[in-house]
Parts: structure tokens; C-alpha cells; sequence
């Protein structure tokens, strides 16, 4: 048995921070290599074999839940109530020996974070995001992560007091069960994170573009910020206040998409006269591993010589 990935090997006192060039969390959008339908299809097989308390979690889990899951690795994702070594398989090989990752991992979770969808056992949201944010990765963490959380909250850009007052309390949740059933060695990383979520990324680019702007140090960031312009308020993809910068995390792709191309030029005047400036990411862009690079060079700024830990 190989152990996984998430035993710990060094303190992470002992890990300097990294540099913006040498982030190694920044890595191009995965491909898709199997196809979802037959992930879900041999997930059922593994299943209905094991004979210990499980739950699906992380890839499988955002299949069934209907959650963005094209930045995860394709894996079979099974999560172990009891003490066991953490371990890898394969299923499904072909003749080429490719096959199915299967990654079991051992979480202390009572019985309760337990539901069952399309007849299998599987995390509830609640607990599928604390999973999620114990991942190693900064952008695969927190882009499923904040899905989840819009899911729970039913959040809309408008970002009322009801539904400030909702998320604040998801959040204090959160913490709690943090404390409880998370393992001291990981509790500060899953703090952190939680204090990050945002409901207000309406797509998976919009969490990568925020996670790097963070990691870059700017604190001041917001996510669909309001923009009073005659007749109608724009909501921004991303804003950087003091420096009035507005971010569009889907691009060029949204704007070729756009039918109504000539009033959103007009509107882009209208915010640009305000003396806005906007910059505009692609999702090729958006999964670049230069992103940071990029982000800084569209900003007219110098990168930080560490990056902001996330």
C-alpha cells in the first residue's frame, strides 16, 4: 500500500514560503481522460464491494452533487469511517494498464455527515466542503468549496443582510466542527480557508482569479461589487478598489457569447468614464501556470517576493 499524499512528512514550519515563480499549486486545467458516466459506473462497482462504513467524497461526490468538478483530479474518492492506512488502487485498467485511480482516506466524522445519493453513501454538502478544504491545493480547495457554499446559502449578487446574516453563520458552523472533528495538524490551514469562502463566485473562474489576487496580497478584493451607472448597477466579476481595476474572469469567451455585444461595449464606456479600468482574463488564462505573473503584469505591478499562504 502506498501511503498517500496527505500524511505528513515535514512540519510545515519548516516549508519558506513560496515565490510567485515558483508556485507549484498553479498548474494548467486537468484533462478530461475518463468520462464522468464511467467514473460513476466503476465508483458503483467499488461500492458494492466494500464492506466497511464509507462515503464518497471529493470527485465522485461533486459528480452526484452536480458541483464543478473539472479542476479535481479523476479519481474515486472514498472516505473511511474507522482507522486505515491511507491508500491507492486501480480499477477499470484496459490494455494499456490505464485504469481508474480508487484513494481512500480515513476522516473522524460521525455517522451523521452521512447521506445517500442514487443509492450511494456520500458525504453531506456541509461536510463535503471541510474535505474540500483540507486539499492541499489552494485552487482545487476553494473552487468546489465556494460552489458548495452557494449551494447552502442560495446566494444572488444582490448580497442582502438575510443573506449575509445565512452565510456568517454557515461560516461560525463551520469553525466549530473545524475544532472538533478536524485533526490539529490541519485545523489552521481549514481556519484559514473558511475565512476565505465566498459565495459570491458565481463560476469556478472566478474563485481561481480570486484565490491568486489573494495569494498576491491584495486584501481589499470583492467579488460581484456594484457599480451605480444611469439606469442599472453593474456587477463586477472582481474589484480592486483602491486601485479601481475591474476584473472579468471569463473574458473574451463571455463577450463573444454575449448577444447584446453593442450595450455591454456601451456599459464598458460608461464604467471606464468613471475611471475604472478593466481587465479581462480567459479561461485558458485562468488555468495558466503563469497566472500570477500575468495578473501582476496586467496590474502594471511587481510580484511579492512570497505569496500570501492560502
Amino acid at each position: 500500500m502506498k501511503t498517500h499524499a496527505l500524511n505528513r512528512s515535514t512540519s510545515a514550519t519548516q516549508n519558506p514560503a513560496p515565490s510567485c515563480a515558483e508556485n507549484p499549486r498553479l498548474s494548467h486545467q486537468p484533462s478530461l481522460v475518463h468520462a464522468p458516466s464511467k467514473i460513476l459506473q466503476h465508483t458503483k462497482e467499488v461500492m458494492h464491494r466494500t464492506r466497511s462504513t464509507v462515503a464518497l467524497t471529493l470527485y465522485p461526490a461533486s459528480l452526484l452533487y452536480e458541483l464543478p468538478s473539472w479542476n479535481l483530479p479523476q479519481e474515486i474518492n472514498v472516505l473511511y469511517f474507522k482507522q486505515r492506512t491511507f491508500s491507492k488502487t486501480k480499477v477499470g485498467r484496459d490494455k494499456f494498464g490505464n485504469g481508474i485511480t480508487v484513494r481512500r482516506y480515513f476522516r473522524n466524522f460521525p455517522p451523521e455527515a452521512v447521506t445517500v445519493i442514487d443509492k450511494q453513501p456520500i458525504l453531506r454538502l456541509e461536510w463535503l466542503l471541510l474535505d474540500f478544504l483540507l486539499l492541499k491545493n489552494p485552487y482545487n480547495a476553494l473552487v468546489t468549496a465556494n460552489a458548495i457554499l452557494r449551494k447552502l446559502v442560495g446566494a444572488s449578487r444582490e448580497n442582502s443582510q438575510a443573506q449575509q446574516l445565512l452565510t456568517q453563520r454557515y461560516l461560525t458552523y463551520f469553525e466549530a466542527l473545524t475544532r472538533k472533528y478536524i485533526s490539529s495538524y490541519y485545523q489552521q490551514r481549514v481556519l484559514r480557508r473558511i475565512r476565505l469562502l465566498n459565495p459570491l463566485s458565481e463560476s469556478p473562474l472566478e474563485s481561481v482569479i480570486e484565490v491568486a489576487i489573494r495569494q498576491l496580497k491584495y486584501r481589499t478584493y470583492k467579488t460581484q461589487a456594484p457599480i451605480p451607472l444611469p439606469h442599472t448597477t453593474f456587477y463586477t466579476d472582481g474589484l480592486l478598489p483602491r486601485l479601481k481595476v475591474v476584473v472579468e474572469a471569463d473574458g473574451e469567451i463571455k463577450r463573444r457569447a454575449d448577444p447584446e455585444l453593442v450595450r455591454q461595449r456601451s456599459r464598458e464606456r460608461l464604467i471606464k468614464s468613471l475611471g475604472y479600468r478593466i481587465i479581462r482574463f480567459s479561461a485558458d488564462e485562468c488555468w495558466d501556470r503563469h497566472l500570477l505573473e500575468n495578473i501582476c503584469r496586467k496590474l502594471a505591478k511587481r510580484p511579492p517576493v512570497h505569496l500570501h499562504k492560502i
